[in-house]
């Protein structure tokens, strides 16, 4: 609608140029410019339901007051099935976002990487607090009820479609790291 409007903006801007009115047009057209910004849609990468997922959640991130940093470079054609691929990217980002809500708010952030060459690899990393406990297969574990679903849904992604998954904590930091 914003880019429809755009040519009633133009020709009322046109008018007060004509009448002499600058400031005025200057600060309207100053005004339509905010709009559009506001209405930037931000494309994460092709694929889209994986630029839908990101999209989603880095959103609920940011207005979680938790920055994010994203280098996102996936390939067009993927060597999985979208949609499946994109519920173990939603599962980590939520587990990200879930963790940066236990940390005073200057102490968040989210970092997310994906590569498309020489295969798809993803890292997604936040500062965590307190202790994180691993199972022999080296996935974290919870002893929370309710908890831990998502990481066992990353894991079955993994055995089904052959990906090496690993989960660490290093210097404050926990990573999952996935390559396909």
């Amino acid at each position: 609608m914003e880019r429809h409007d755009l040519r009633h903006r133009i020709q009322a801007v046109m008018e007060m140029v004509t009448r002499g009115e600058e400031k005025t047009a200057l600060d309207f057209l100053d005004a339509t410019r905010r709009r559009l910004d506001e209405q930037k849609v931000i494309r994460w990468c092709r694929p889209p339901v994986l630029d839908a997922v990101f999209a989603t959640y880095f959103d609920q991130a940011k207005n979680q007051g938790i920055p994010v940093e994203a280098k996102i470079s996936a390939p067009e054609i993927l060597p999985v099935d979208e949609g499946e691929l994109a519920i173990v990217i939603a599962n980590a980002l939520e587990n990200a976002i879930h963790a940066n809500l236990k940390l005073p708010e200057e102490q968040r952030e989210i970092r997310c990487k994906m590569v498309g060459t020489p295969s798809v690899m993803l890292e997604i990393s936040n500062p965590c607090a307190g202790e994180v406990f691993f199972d022999s297969d080296g996935l974290p574990i919870t002893r929370q009820a309710g908890h831990g679903l998502g990481v066992q849904s990353i894991a079955a992604f993994c055995r089904k479609n052959g990906a090496i998954c690993q989960f660490d904590l290093t210097d404050g930091w926990f990573r999952l790291r996935l390559v396909l």
